[in-house]
């Protein structure tokens, strides 16, 4: 299975493999942390993309989860330049600037998989942390009035600088959190995790071939596509409005369109951000 192979069974074993990488990464996540908000609640979520940052496939977890993770991958490739990343980096973020993460609790790491000198796929994960610091215990105060408030923001940056562990940033998470071995632990789960899965990766793309797992992932796009429209013919198209007046009179406002290609969630005309947790 070498070379430029696309015939279908190939490309299913591939996608087979990827798609075991994801649930492996959840495996591994759930087995080697800390927090028991992470190995009991599973709030957490794993996922593999292509090589800029386009998910592939997921593994278990909270599907909101899943849908921060794309997200993140392509800001950290934004921010830190395409030409700079290089095999042995990994990258960490919990900041809503910086990867559109929920909450400063929910962390991500993300690392580049390389082959032959190419990049060809990330791993990535993110998983609530029980503490990263701020002004009450478990970083989820109802009293802050500003992101300062809620604990250590880490925008977008290297963990690992080509395979170099950058000391001084584990350091200042240790630091930063009330329970410092538990935050090492969740660090450490969720870059095990990444590297598993990136091992994985690794070893499918050498046996098939660069050209071969690109297809694979190609293809799962297009499946991706096929199946967003069968599911979209099912629905009524129209546009479809709902407002909603919350605890504070502040109101809420969604327009849903519907068509036999979009579904367009149109959040127009809300609340600026407001003075307040989260």
């Amino acid at each position: 299975m070498t070379g430029e192979a696309t015939d279908p069974i190939t490309l299913a074993v591939i996608q087979a493999g990827i798609r075991a990488a994801a649930e492996e990464m959840f495996a591994t996540l759930r087995k080697t942390a800390m927090s028991p908000i992470i190995y009991e609640v599973l709030d957490v979520g794993t996922g593999v993309t292509d090589r800029d940052g386009n998910l592939a496939d997921s593994g278990a977890g909270i599907p909101t989860f899943v849908g921060v993770l794309d997200k993140a991958v392509r800001r950290i490739v934004d921010l830190v330049g395409e030409d700079t990343i290089v095999e042995g980096d990994m990258f960490v973020t919990n900041d809503p600037s910086f990867g559109g993460v929920t909450h400063l609790n929910d962390v991500v790491i993300a690392m580049p998989v390389f082959h032959e000198g190419e990049r060809i796929a990330w791993t990535a994960s993110i998983a609530h942390w029980s503490d990263i610091g701020g002004i009450t215990p478990g970083s989820m105060s109802t009293r802050a009035t500003e992101i300062h408030q809620e604990g250590l923001r880490l925008p977008a940056v290297r963990l690992f600088a080509a395979g170099r562990r950058i000391e001084s940033l584990f350091d200042i998470i240790r630091a930063n959190s009330r329970v410092p071995d538990i935050a090492s632990g969740d660090l450490w789960a969720q870059i095990s995790a990444s590297r598993r899965a990136g091992a994985r990766l690794g070893r499918i793309a050498k046996k098939v071939g660069i050209d071969a797992f690109g297809a694979a992932i190609a293809d799962m796009f297009e499946e991706g596509r096929k199946r967003a429209l069968q599911g979209l013919s099912n629905l009524p198209a129209g546009t479809y409005r709902i407002e909603e007046e919350q605890d504070d009179g502040a109101v809420w406002k969604a327009e849903i369109r519907i068509s036999s290609e979009e579904f367009v969630v149109d959040l127009t005309d809300n609340p600026r951000q407001r003075s307040g947790p989260y």
